[in-house]
Parts: structure tokens; sequence; C-alpha cells
């Protein structure tokens, strides 16, 4: 009878489950549709909006260079290692790539990967709650938070600014700590282990930043279930799944690791973003300010009030248990956002992005809250304690309700504020990239690059554009395809690493002539009036800020000897004609470069540029060059 009990019992959970995130999953998948729109899901039209079109960039040089995780990209920075190098977030859209081009273009590929892992996000709320055993009305009403939680938050920015990993893992990571809480709880055999293993590869593969929460969840274990933990347990689910998630991984994190520390491919000033430092980052964003750095949410204040409730109040044990661990793991991950960057290594993982983080880890407990404060308002208790608690789930219900209002506003096309992209999120390429590929294909050509000036405001079409432009225009550009890459970064002014106004004009022509750079494409100020005090150069087209101009000088890849460059591809380099003892080219030296057929490859630095370039001691006539 126990067992037939016991049976029905866990059919109606599977049951429950399955219906509450089937719902969610089909409101998800509505909101979804409408906001892209679905009916541009399969056509030729780009979702480019700030690092979107730099994914697009990386899972085209990850489908050319295949089966190899880096090789030499000639496109920017007079050559580098790219790859797994600098394409940290989009691993899964590039595996995509490598399996389904050319039958399918990177454009879709990448605009359904942003579909599907759009639509899974809050599906992962309630598979935790399920994992985790709660019941039907808690597992329906996580659901109910986390589409408010993905929509009317800073996740939907990140979502459509082209974060589409980093949120997805962070989703992921919920139900990870429920499957690693239920079985440190419980007697679950080694399958256990091995699907959180495989499960963690995975994720971590899609986001290398997926580990950080749930370190922070099994610490909070530790720390709250101190008396009655079995640390052989934890001890072996630590080894065996940290061990089943590396392993496969190893294949790019070893020759990531190999060039992270070369100074053409990161500056040491690093990039600034997600690193503030301000305590007071934790009470704005509580109470919903959302301007400058400080990036709050209306749900936000509603979720921490249930989430403190549960875990000083919750009279079902397990619960609190539940309640307890996750709302400190959400504390602390809220810390980390606001303070962890103090630290300079930590800031490197850009803490800030964790913020919201923080906030999807307190959903459990804030529904297990919800549920006890109502309960308690039926029992019989003191005219104070009733009044206190019910005035708190007054306030809860409103601040919901008007968050639910922003959820439906988010995802209308309406001219008004909105935390993510506005809809539609396809909008093809704009007036200033379809002016600047015209600019490229008309006044420029292939024997010389271009030097770019970017944008930390993006004002072209408000993405980073670059690397569509080299690629789709097949010009080599100075600088990267993302700020603050690479010695040759050029961006708002900065020209390696120089003010460019403080640069004497022998010296700026003498970089040009390095760089065989032929034209110039400019938008601040500082920079226009730079250039047009130099006499070799020629303004030869204007676009709103843009300006163009075109050096008179002899282009060249060649600095020492003669010859061609008979093509150039991602990892390809081929040369003819080649005369001289000694050829150096204007394009950058890595070990790992090999020549076919085999000649002696040395480096050769020039100017103060921290990488030096190709030196090809007695070349044959004909040659080609990559990086293995």
């Amino acid at each position: 009878m126990n067992d037939q009990s016991s049976q029905s019992s866990s059919f109606k959970r599977i049951w429950e489950f399955n219906f509450v995130t089937l719902i969610t999953t089909l409101i998800q998948f509505l909101c979804v549709a409408y906001t892209f729109p679905v009916s541009e899901l399969l056509s030729n039209q780009p979702f480019f909006h700030i690092d979107s079109a730099f994914h697009w960039y990386q899972m085209q040089l990850a489908a050319d260079i295949a089966p190899s995780t880096i090789g030499y990209d000639p496109f920017f920075a007079a050559g580098y290692p790219g790859g797994v190098t600098i394409n940290l977030s989009a691993h899964v859209p590039a595996l995509l790539a490598i399996l389904l081009t050319p039958k399918v273009s990177i454009v879709v590929i990448y605009k359904c990967y942003v579909f599907v892992c759009a639509i899974l996000g809050p599906a992962c709320v309630s598979l935790a709650a399920s994992l985790l055993r709660l019941s039907f009305r808690h597992t329906a009403l996580a659901g109910f938070l986390a589409l408010i939680l993905w929509w009317a938050s800073i996740f939907h920015w990140y979502h459509t600014a082209g974060m589409v990993s980093f949120v997805m893992a962070s989703f992921v990571a919920l139900p990870f700590s429920a499957a690693i809480y239920q079985y440190l709880e419980s007697d679950e055999n080694g399958w256990t282990l091995i699907v959180l293993g495989i499960t963690g590869g995975i994720i971590f593969f899609s986001h290398p930043l997926f580990p950080i929460p749930i370190v922070f969840f099994t610490l909070s274990y530790v720390c709250t279930s101190w008396s009655r933990i079995s640390f052989q347990r934890l001890t072996i689910l630590i080894l065996v799944v940290s061990g089943i998630s590396l392993i496969p991984n190893l294949f790019w994190l070893i020759p990531m690791f190999h060039y992270s520390g070369d100074p053409s491919i990161y500056l040491k000033v690093g990039q600034p973003y997600q690193k503030i430092v301000d305590a007071n980052l934790l009470w704005r964003e509580l109470i919903g300010q959302f301007r400058g750095n400080t990036h709050g949410a209306k749900i936000y204040a509603p979720i921490f009030i249930g989430a403190v409730y549960s875990s000083l109040f919750s009279r079902n044990r397990s619960m609190l248990k539940i309640a307890q661990c996750l709302t400190l793991s959400g504390f602390i991950i809220l810390l980390f956002a606001a303070t962890g960057a103090s630290i300079s290594v930590i800031g490197n993982l850009q803490p800030n992005r964790f913020s919201p983080v923080g906030y999807l880890f307190l959903i459990i407990p804030a529904t297990i809250g919800y549920y006890d404060a109502i309960h308690f308002i039926k029992e019989r208790h003191n005219f104070f304690s009733k009044s206190f608690i019910t005035i708190g789930v007054a306030i809860v219900v409103t601040t919901t309700s008007y968050a639910s209002y922003e959820m439906v506003r988010e995802i209308g096309y309406g001219h008004w504020g909105h935390y993510g992209f506005p809809p539609p999120g396809v909008r093809g390429i704009g007036e200033y990239s379809k002016w600047i590929l015209n600019f490229l294909e008309k006044q420029t050509n292939t024997q010389g690059r271009i030097l770019f000036e970017l944008s930390s405001g993006r004002i072209y079409d408000d993405a980073h554009m670059t690397g569509y432009y080299a690629y789709t225009s097949d010009r080599e550009f100075i600088g990267g395809s993302y700020p603050y890459f690479h010695f040759t970064n050029f961006q708002d002014g900065l020209l390696f690493g120089h003010p460019i106004n403080q640069l004497s004009k022998s010296r700026f022509l003498d970089y040009m002539r390095i760089y065989n750079v032929g034209w110039i494409l400019v938008h601040s100020e500082i920079s226009k009036k730079y250039l047009d005090s130099i006499p070799t150069l020629k303004v030869v087209g204007e676009y709103k800020e843009f300006k163009a101009y075109q050096i008179n000088q002899a282009l060249s890849f060649f600095t020492e000897g003669k010859g061609n460059i008979k093509a150039r591809s991602h990892n390809l380099i081929v040369l003819s004609d080649l005369q001289g003892g000694v050829v150096t080219l204007k394009y950058h030296y890595f070990p790992g470069i090999l020549s076919s057929p085999h000649s002696t490859i040395l480096p050769k630095y020039m100017l103060d540029d921290p990488t030096p370039f190709i030196s090809i001691t007695n070349p044959p006539k004909d040659m080609t060059l990559s990086l293995q």
C-alpha cells in the first residue's frame, strides 16, 4: 500500500512539474515569438545588437579554422591568434556554425540559438523547484516570478545585448544547484554525479562563468548544513563533478590560457565592463533604481522580502533548510556582484553582471515565504502580528503586480523605456553600416588596411560591427573586432595606447607605414581635428559623425624584401613572387606559425608594438603561412 501511495505521489509530482513547465515555456515562447519576431527567425536579416555582431564574427572564424580551436586571423590587429583565445562566450554558437555551415547561414544559426535560449530560461526555475520537491503552487509561483525576472530586469538587457550564453548559464545554475542539494541531502547513487558532471561540462562549455554561482551555492550549503553534512559525499561530489566537467573542456582551455597573457590580444588596462565597486549598489538595486551603473528592478524587493521571511520564519523544517541555503547563496552572489571587483583578479570576471543572478537564487525561498506568510495570516495570532504581516503581503503583492505590468510593457512595441532592446529584436543592419560597407567597397581595396576608430557608445548601429564590416567587405582592419583588445586598439581618440593628439605627426605616419594603413575612418572630434592637421591625408567621405581619410603613401605588406600577398583568409596567408634574402611582413609573428614549404621564420620588433612581425630568412618564391 505504501509503495502504491509513493508511486501515486511521485506520478502526481511529475505531472504537476510537466504542467507548470509547459505553461511557463508556452508563455515565454509566445512572448519571445512576438518580440523577436518569429517570422524573422529563418530570414537573412541579422540579429545585431551590441555583442551579437561580435559573436557572428567569432562564429564565422570558428567555421573557417575548424577543426582547429585557434587560427591566424589576418583581418584585425595585423594578425593575431583568433578562435578560443577571445571567443569565451559563444562556444555553442561557434560549434553549431562548424556543424551546420554552409547549409545553414551563420545569421540563421545565431538567431535560432538566441531564440531557443530565451524560451528555455524561465523553465529552469520550475525545474529547480521540482528537483527540490516543492508543491505545485510553489513551483507555479516560481515559474511566474522567473518570467517577470527574465523580462523586467537587467537579464533582458543582457540577453538582447548578446550575453545570451551567460543568461542561459545563469538560469541553468539554479536547477544544477538544486540537484547538488538533493544529492547531498539523500542517498542517491553515483549516476547523479555523472549526470551533473556531463551537464556541468556542457554548460561550462557554453559559458566559462557558469561555475561561480555553483561555488557560492556549495559554500552556502556547507555553512547552513554544517552539523549534518557528509564531508565524504561532498568531497566525492566536488572531485567527480569537477573532473567530468573539466576534462572535455581542456581542448579549448589549454590554448586559451596559452595566449591569455599575450599583449597583442589583451591590453594591460583590461576591459572596464561590469567591474564597479560600490556597496551602495546593493540597496539601490533592491529598491528598483535603474540608472547609470545601478541596474535594479521592481521585482527585486518582493523577491528579497519573501526570501528573508522564509529563511527566518518558515515552520516546515525541510523548506526552512532549502530557504536558508538558497537565500545565503543569493546574498553572497549579490555581495560578490557589488564588491568583488575590489580584488583586481576577480574584477576580470566582471562581477557586476551577477547581480540579477543573486535574485534568481532568491526566487524559490521567496515563493516559500509568500505562502508561509499567507498561512500565518489565516491562523489565529495577535492583532499586531497579523497586521504587520498583512501589510507586508500587501506591499509584496502590489510591487509584484507593478513588476508584472513592467513585463507587459517590456514586450510591447511602444516608444517607452525598456530594460532590454525594444522589439522587434531582428532589424537588420542600419544606415551607418550601409554607408560604411559602401565606402569600403567603392573607396578602398585589399592592398592596404583600414584604421577604424571604435566607439564606446557604439554609434554605428549600437553594436560592435567591425568584424562584420571586415569579413563582409574582405578588408583588413587595424584595431580589434572588440574594444580594448590588442595594442593596435583605436577607440574614442586613444590610438595604440596614446591619446591621438599627443602623437607627433612623424610618429603617427611611422605607425601607418608599419601597419600598411591606406584609409582611416573616425568619429570623435579629437581624432578628426588631429587628422585634419596632417597634410598627407585627404578627406574622401563623410557621413554624420564619420569622416574618412586616405593616406598618400605607397601601400605594401612588406617592410623588407618584395613579393605579393596572393591570397589571405582565416588561418592562411599565401605569398608569391618573394624576393630577397630576408622578407619581413607587416603581419604579426606568433609561436606556432608554420610555413609550407618549410622556412626559417623569426620575430622582428618594430616601434613600440609589443608583438613582433614575421621575418622569413631565405624564403622560397612561393609559400603559405598558417598557425598550428
